[in-house]
């Protein structure tokens, strides 16, 4: 860098100045940039903070709202793989917890793959 055409020169004043003229100089670079965008990344983080915050309420009240004015509907009772009705003492009980969703809400539609096949459990009993 001492030997570059361009920069040497430049290299050399800098190199010649007092120690508290290149403190200064650092100070002024972090309160002139590093302040505000730190000050701006925090600011940010804020404000989506609390547009996420607002929005998470106003969906649970969309959702809450929706519950209360949705009839619920006659569901199946739930079964296991045995076609048997689920009941926790059974030794072979699925540990799928979708049985907890309230009975107002239909179940999700099973996975498919990309050419219309459904995924199954398979489970094996040796």
């Amino acid at each position: 860098m001492k030997n570059h055409p361009k920069f040497g020169s430049y290299y050399a004043t800098i190199q010649r100045q007092p120690s508290w003229v290149t403190k200064i100089a650092i100070f002024a670079f972090v309160f002139a940039v590093v302040i505000p965008i730190a000050v701006l990344v925090l600011a940010a983080i804020l404000v989506a903070t609390i547009v996420f915050t607002i929005l998470a309420l106003i969906a649970r009240a969309f959702n809450g709202l929706a519950n209360i004015l949705t009839p619920p509907s006659p569901s199946p009772p739930h079964t296991n793989d045995d076609n048997q009705p689920h009941t926790s003492q059974s030794p072979h009980a699925s540990t799928d917890y979708s049985s907890n969703r309230p009975s107002s809400s239909p179940p999700p539609p099973p996975p498919h793959d990309a050419d219309g096949r459904r995924n199954v459990r398979v489970i094996r009993r040796d």
